[in-house]
């Protein structure tokens, strides 16, 4: 991490980019099998595929490095290669980016209209884009780890209950507001993944 900030003070300003905390749509993107992704999110896929976190057990579950996660944002703010020390430090990565999004990725979900698994199927045709896409996306990532189940231990309700409640918009000072909330992404997520399994 010390190199690399050293490396960091020489370079001009301009090599410095907010990728997180920022909204998705002002973002450099690319296009990623007809869909526009953006392009933080297909290079932290891409690492993630790379240290074989497909196959790891227990990813998204186990959180990755403090130290580590920081390393990992400074070289996407700073277009460095990433150099993983572990896929649960990326899967950690990216489930941050997902819960730093302004407004939450899904925004508010109403426990009224979204009622049944077929309602939590067609989540993406409520959301605009980028944000449909993206949604897209994590799932279909999600849904290629769930099919290794046997390797990472992760089914789709376990990728569920890891990711719903970061994709949901958070809601302070109402405990069952929120609760209601992360059942609901959970649960979501879950419906989803299984509708791609059986796809």
């Amino acid at each position: 991490v010390n190199s690399l900030l050293h490396e960091i003070a020489e370079e001009p300003i301009e090599k410095f980019t907010q990728l997180f905390g920022v909204p998705p749509n002002t973002l450099p993107i690319v296009n990623y099998k007809g869909k526009y992704i953006p392009k933080t999110l297909v290079t932290l896929q891409s690492a993630l595929i790379q240290v074989n976190g497909l196959y790891e057990e227990g990813i998204f579950r186990h959180a990755g490095s403090e130290i580590e996660l920081e390393f990992l944002k400074l070289q996407l703010c700073c277009e460095r290669t990433l150099t993983p020390s572990s896929a649960h430090d990326v899967a950690t990565v990216i489930k941050r980016w997902l819960k730093e999004i302004p407004g939450s990725l899904l925004g508010y979900l109403n426990d009224i209209e979204v009622t049944d698994r077929l309602s939590m199927q067609l989540i993406e045709s409520r959301l605009q884009e980028p944000n449909r896409s993206i949604f897209i996306f994590v799932i279909d990532l999600l849904t290629e780890i769930a099919k290794n189940e046997q390797l990472t231990k992760m089914s789709a309700a376990n990728l569920g209950i890891v990711v719903g409640p970061v994709i949901v918009l958070p809601i302070e000072n109402d405990f069952i507001a929120q609760l209601s909330q992360v059942s609901l992404g959970i649960a979501i997520v879950e419906a989803n993944i299984q509708k791609k399994l059986q796809n």
